[in-house]
């Protein structure tokens, strides 16, 4: 698992369903090393529902391993005469979060025959390039990047809608007349790695409990309404330039304390500590006892509010969880307030109620940690209306 952002955890799994799971195995987004066949390296991404491992991906189009998300595993390429060869169409995207309208978005859809791999079943699939034409949200708008073919911020890159008559899933899901949004993973700026994809969501079949989808000729039309709870994280900000921990161990360090939090995995503690000018500061979270052990994460908020660097699953915790690892980080700090949340994943990781820590500190100078919220809620739950309508022409 990986910490990162979860604003549309609930709403991604239930809208663009890959494969329905109980219980979630992974952070959306999360990268771990896979092996290929014949035992070489590969990579594979976290579903964006946080429910199964994608296919590992190999680097060659191929994908050896994975129970998840639909990608490229086929034979059927878009080079081939049979796919048409362009599309031209616009999506209008509108999302209200507690009675405010934050997202309505008109966006161009212009696509051009996509010339990878994608499903043996695919009757078409476009390379899509998207340029926002409207836009009259606010400045809370980020849309969920597959209904719009493009992303704010982070490393998801939206770029290719396919369709099937049918298609059958890893897990022998049989789905009809399916229409795909498709994207790239790149983690370069998340101390991981790029995997190309393509990475399917599935955006509307037959029988979807929120969306329509409907070709009559060249014209092809989605529907999605759609109305719920959302979960939005507290103490969390995605300004596009949060890191990934990378450390291998943990570290050394002066400055300690020790803390609690429930294990359910919807609560964090918020500890303050002090930047000093052009310094490296080194961050360990440790499990404290046998009954108290747990999987903890953290992530640091800068001065500004911005939360630039994640960690989890690091290092060998002191007090082993059932599974997964602790986490470690170091931060590049000046002067100024910066925050570190500590949470537990709450996903059977905890032998007790509660997971007790011991988070370290190496910085040059006493960084004076305080803590500034005990058990805080994790999450503001929304309520959140999306429509959002498809209209387009395809091509031969």
């Amino acid at each position: 698992m990986t910490h990162r952002m979860m604003v549309w955890l609930a709403a991604v799994a239930m809208l663009t369903p890959m494969v329905a799971c109980e219980q979630a195995v992974c952070e959306p987004g999360g990268t771990q090393a896979c092996t290929c066949a014949g035992g070489a390296d590969g990579g594979q991404v976290c579903a964006d529902d946080g429910m199964a491992w994608d296919p590992c991906d190999c680097g060659d189009g191929d994908d050896d391993t994975g129970d998840d998300d639909t990608s490229g595993d086929d034979d059927t390429s878009g080079d081939d005469d049979a796919w048409p060869a362009s599309f031209a169409g616009e999506v209008t995207y509108i999302d209200v979060v507690d009675s405010e309208t934050q997202c309505h978005l008109v966006v161009d859809l212009v696509g051009t025959r996509y010339g990878g791999t994608v499903c043996e079943e695919c009757d078409f699939a476009f390379d899509i390039e998207a340029s926002v034409l409207e836009d009259s949200g606010t400045e809370d708008c980020n849309p969920i990047f597959q209904y719009v073919w493009y992303a704010e911020s982070g490393p998801y890159i939206p770029f290719l809608m396919a369709h099937a008559p049918s298609y059958k899933d890893d897990d022998g899901n049989l789905f009809q007349d399916v229409l795909f949004s498709g994207f790239a993973f790149d983690g370069t700026n998340y101390g991981g790695d790029y995997y190309p994809g393509p990475y399917l969501s599935m955006l509307a079949f037959d029988g979807h409990p929120y969306a329509t989808f409907e070709r009559t000729d060249d014209d092809i039309e989605m529907e999605l309404d759609w109305n719920g709870d959302s979960y939005l994280p507290n103490h969390h900000t995605d300004c596009g330039t949060e890191l990934q921990s990378i450390e291998a161990e943990a570290f050394g360090g002066d400055w300690t304390v020790e803390g609690e939090v429930d294990c359910a995995g919807d609560f964090v503690d918020v500890w303050s500590f002090q930047g000093a000018a052009a310094s490296t500061y080194s961050l360990t979270v440790d499990t404290l006892a046998e009954d108290t052990t747990f999987d903890p994460w953290f992530h640091i908020n800068e001065p500004g509010g911005c939360s630039v660097l994640s960690a989890d699953d690091n290092f060998d915790c002191t007090y082993p969880p059932p599974t997964f690892f602790c986490p470690a980080g170091s931060l590049d700090v000046d002067e100024g307030e910066y925050q570190v949340v500590i949470g537990d994943w709450g996903m059977g990781d905890c032998v007790g109620e509660v997971g007790a820590y011991l988070l370290r500190i190496d910085a040059p100078a006493d960084p004076g940690l305080v803590l500034l919220e005990d058990n805080a809620d994790r999450w503001t739950v929304v309520d959140r209306q999306l429509s959002v309508s498809l209209t387009g022409t395809i091509t031969d």
